[in-house]
């Protein structure tokens, strides 16, 4: 796990969508069941906006409430052009079953008013 998430971290922004999906028919990456892996996979994946990965993180942000995961994928949706919408309408359904802090800090860094409580 480690020498994958070494990996992965380096390659920050490096691929494009065509080499995302090289390396995940080599691999499986996107249906990795480690979390740690699957989450630096998605990460890259929004990087370059890789279908099968924005599948599977729609399903990981429902499935995966713990904030060290959610915040950085939801800040990341908010930076591009095209995920910030996408990334309200997941989280407005992922949020019953996230923790208060972890719905307060999807909710910062997607820029949305606190819903109550």
């Amino acid at each position: 796990v480690h020498e994958w998430r070494q990996f992965l971290l380096g390659l920050a922004g490096e691929l494009d969508a065509a080499q995302m999906r090289q390396m995940d028919e080599h691999f499986g990456l996107t249906s990795s069941r480690n979390v740690e892996i699957l989450y630096l996979w998605l990460v890259r994946a929004i990087e370059a906006r890789y279908e099968p990965g924005i599948e599977r993180l729609e399903q990981f942000l429902l499935e995966v409430g713990r904030n060290k995961f959610t915040r950085p994928l939801y800040q990341q949706l908010a930076d591009t052009d095209w995920g910030r919408d996408w990334a309200i309408e997941v989280y407005e359904r992922a949020r019953p079953g996230y923790h208060p802090l972890t719905r307060q800090a999807a909710e910062r860094a997607l820029g949305i008013e606190a819903a109550d409580q």
